[in-house]
């Protein structure tokens, strides 16, 4: 098996499956769970993709990248200041999505969520920078991430308009991995990465 290839049986029936790169089966599925016509990244060559399934169906996916396996998408749009100072944990979530309709949907993307934070903490993975469409702050909101003031931009590949958010490990802030973060050692706080982030710089 590839690096950091593993399987996790969730419940009777439900398993999280995980796979390195785009040479396998995973992403195979990742691809079918993706919304519509949603494009291949030059990432997704060297991110870790996840996909949930029951026996045979495919329920949900998510596809995280590290920051230092390569260059995460938008790089160079979000702020040079996060890079610079959490780099080495730092990791960029996208294209998780639960099949509507599929196992309560809602409750299915958070013990997804939470399941792949506590495979990535494990690894010492501490940020998550993600880019979200305007309209979908409030509901990443609900999840725990924080949107980056005056951060907004047009996505280069999808066209979208988009707002640079972020999610650290701390366990003092209401999120989907408060628990999760509870047991770690060494959280990143929320201040301590608003901090960096009040001296915003673009690349």
């Amino acid at each position: 098996m590839k690096r950091n290839d593993f399987q996790k049986t969730l419940s009777p029936g439900l398993v999280l499956v995980s796979a390195f790169g785009t040479d396998n089966s995973v992403y195979e599925d990742v691809l079918q769970v993706r919304v519509g016509n949603s494009p291949c990244f030059e990432f997704d060559d060297y991110s870790h993709h996840y996909v949930l399934r029951n026996g045979y169906t495919l329920i949900g996916s998510m596809t995280i990248t590290r920051n230092i396996d390569g260059p995460v998408d938008c790089r160079s749009l979000y702020p040079k200041s996060l890079f610079q100072e959490f780099g080495a944990t730092l990791i960029s979530t996208c294209k998780f999505r639960v099949i509507k309709g599929a196992h309560n949907g809602f409750r299915t993307l958070r013990n997804l969520i939470r399941e792949v934070w506590l495979h990535q903490t494990r690894d010492g993975m501490r940020l998550d920078l993600i880019n979200s469409t305007l309209e979908n702050v409030r509901f990443y909101n609900r999840i725990g991430y924080t949107a980056i003031k005056n951060s907004e931009f047009r996505h280069p590949t999808l066209g979208t308009d988009s707002i640079a958010m972020f999610m650290p490990t701390d366990p003092s802030v209401r999120s989907f991995i408060q628990k999760q973060c509870a047991r770690l050692s060494d959280p990143l706080r929320l201040s301590t990465v608003q901090k960096v982030v009040n001296t915003y710089s673009k690349n």
